[in-house]
């Protein structure tokens, strides 16, 4: 039974098939083995002899005229749909990327002998559904046996420099996660349309009651702790969590596996593109698009579009795979004609958030290795403290996994725009000044290197990830994934969205922006199908003309 569900599992990961084969007389006089199906294509692939074919099912006809395909962005959603396009027989395909690297968000760089992740640094959910993990595992980037990351290990401290009981710790987490549980069945549990608040009124009440249950003396403690899991998840969204719908937390997928980092860095998932991607002309590095005309164009090409260098692409179908930060900057502006109501809409309704990491690296750590962990116990008269600024934004400070040296804080939402404009002396100050009181030791020392990410900052990005904020409707990410068609051609879109943005159940997500892609390339594949190739000539106003008249005769 289980070795048969195997067989179906890996056919569908795989999703080819073997054509079968007829015998057919070659030059040389042999017998070979010639695909049933594919004699039609032989002619213009001049082909003789066929050994072995194992044939996409979606491979399109290489007779047929291929569209051209402009994708914006060379993040894992843009370099999925080249990919899929590309693997399918769809060659005439270019990226535009704004930047001098591929990988979007997914950026790993080195600090001494160490990397560190810039961007995304884990994959969420380590197990074979995430199709992340799957290709991580294909490259060889996970060294067995897998340990995902934990959220009950580490020393919690508070202010005052006394160390909270492990037990309570560990309660005081546990009774957490119980509240998110609780949280994400609101999804579910919600009338479609209601609000039930924002998440942090949400988790706040829960936090109250659920204290109760401890004795009198350890209350104090254990609100400290959760208040840190709380920073903590404010960290993960990106976001105040005022802001942060509470019904809508749960329409994120959870899958099982937990987390897990690379050691050898993220960017090694993008591998596998860059591989397939075998013409390095086809993706263009510092090329920002300034404008985008489409749809008014009433033959080949249908939308064409124009860098900040000069440079102009044609395109039949165009990707958009910035971030929703960019397109909440320039959507307004960046189309010819503008776009339609309802995709400006659930762009600017839409949440999304700004992530940062702080490296901090030690010449001689003070730390026992794997025991470098702390939870930040704040109370809630210390995080609207102003004398303690950007600080109250952390929760914890992890020990970098792979690293005896390293040092890792994340900030969301507000607080974390503060690291992009502070020195990285100022940085370093405030830290080290924050683990003498946490710790109640003088004699911490400073760090001998700081790497700071400032992906707000930066006008290729303008944040790091989406979320559903109390304005967002269930509706909107999929306003935010549907194309855009040309005005009167019928249901032929121009425009495709792609991106974490964009992806139902896994917004904010290395796999989900993935899905994204392979999504819109295999919208472009079945339409090539449905015209035997590129989009033909159409004319809006013949066919609009010949709409009316339609009408008329059947009035």
């Amino acid at each position: 039974m289980f070795r048969g569900a195997s067989r179906k599992l890996i056919k569908s990961i795989l999703s080819f098939r073997t054509l079968r084969t007829t015998n057919a007389l070659g030059e040389d006089g042999q017998f070979c083995e010639i695909p049933k199906g594919m004699d039609k294509y032989l002619t213009c692939r001049k082909d003789v002899k066929l050994q072995v074919c194992l044939i996409d099912d979606q491979m399109v006809n290489p007779c047929w005229d291929k569209p051209c395909v402009v994708i914006v962005g060379a993040g894992i959603a843009g370099l999925a749909a080249a990919q899929r396009l590309l693997c399918c027989g769809i060659t005439n395909v270019i990226i535009l990327e704004a930047t001098d690297r591929p990988g979007g968000r997914i950026h790993s760089c080195w600090m001494g002998e160490n990397i560190v992740e810039v961007g995304a640094d884990y994959i969420e959910g380590a197990s074979i559904t995430n199709a992340a993990y799957a290709l991580a595992a294909i490259e060889g980037l996970l060294d067995p046996p897998i340990v995902p990351e934990t959220e009950t290990k580490g020393l919690a401290c508070t202010s005052s420099g006394d160390i909270v009981c492990p037990f309570v710790t560990m309660a005081a987490t546990c009774t957490f996660k119980s509240i998110l549980e609780r949280t994400r069945r609101l999804f579910k549990e919600c009338p479609a349309g209601t609000q039930c608040g924002s998440l942090c009124e949400f988790i706040g009440r829960e936090i109250e009651k659920n204290i109760m249950i401890y004795p009198c003396k350890y209350r104090s403690l254990a609100a400290r702790v959760m208040i840190s899991r709380l920073i903590d998840l404010k960290s993960k969204i990106g976001a105040n969590l005022q802001d942060v719908s509470a019904c809508q937390f749960g329409a994120k997928r959870e899958l099982v596996g937990g987390n897990v980092r690379i050691r050898t860095g993220m960017v090694g998932i993008l591998a596998s593109y860059l591989r397939s991607i075998t013409d390095c002309t086809k993706i263009r590095y510092c090329k920002p698009v300034g404008k985008i005309v489409w749809c008014d164009l009433p033959k080949r090409p249908r939308a064409k579009v124009f860098c900040c260098d000069g440079d102009v692409f044609c395109a039949d179908y165009v990707i958009l795979t910035p971030s929703l930060g960019v397109m909440k900057e320039k959507a307004d502006s960046m189309f010819d004609p503008s776009l339609p109501a309802s995709k400006l809409e659930a762009i600017k309704t839409m949440g999304f958030g700004n992530i940062n990491h702080l490296y901090l690296e030690y010449d001689k750590p003070f730390w026992v290795w794997n025991e470098g962990n702390m939870l930040l116990g704040w109370n809630n008269d210390e995080l609207y403290d102003p004398s303690c600024c950007w600080l109250t934004g952390i929760g914890s400070i992890k020990e970098l996994p792979f690293s005896q040296q390293i040092m890792q804080i994340t900030v969301g939402g507000i607080r974390a725009n503060h690291i992009e404009t502070a020195s990285d002396t100022s940085l370093a100050e405030d830290v080290t000044g924050l683990y003498r009181k946490f710790l109640k030791n003088p004699t911490i020392p400073y760090p001998v290197n700081v790497l700071k990410s400032k992906w707000g900052e930066s006008p290729f990005f303008r944040g790091a990830r989406s979320y559903y904020n109390l304005k967002t409707k269930p509706e909107t990410i999929c306003d935010l994934a549907r194309p855009v068609p040309v005005a009167c051609g019928g249901d032929i879109p121009v425009l495709l969205f792609a991106g974490e943005h964009t992806a139902s159940g896994d917004h904010g997500t290395i796999h989900g922006a993935r899905a994204s892609g392979v999504r819109e390339a295999e919208r472009i594949l079945e339409l090539t199908k449905k015209f035997q190739g590129a989009p033909k000539d159409l004319e809006p106003c013949l066919l609009e003309r010949e709409q009316k008249s339609i009408k008329q005769q059947a009035s």
